[in-house]
């Protein structure tokens, strides 16, 4: 795929890429990269991912009066 830049584009690319000591096609690559991946939901490791194989869904939701301390001690 080929792009072209505008001159201010390209100005602005070479120098940032010259500041960070890399080619301007990586910079623009890594930056393309990087603004795309926002997208995608993050990457979960493994912790993560068996922490949340463990939580099972019910469809209960207990009311404030059943949580609070006075809904613990009803006899």
């Amino acid at each position: 795929m080929m792009i072209t830049l505008s001159p201010e584009i390209e100005k602005a690319v070479r120098e940032r890429a010259e500041q960070n000591g890399k080619a301007p096609d990586d910079l623009v690559n890594e930056t393309l990269r990087m603004a795309l991946a926002a997208d995608e939901p993050p990457a979960r490791d493994e912790w993560e991912q068996r922490l949340l194989s463990i939580g099972l869904w019910t469809g209960i939701s207990l009311t404030n009066e059943q949580v609070s301390s006075e809904g613990l001690y009803e006899d």
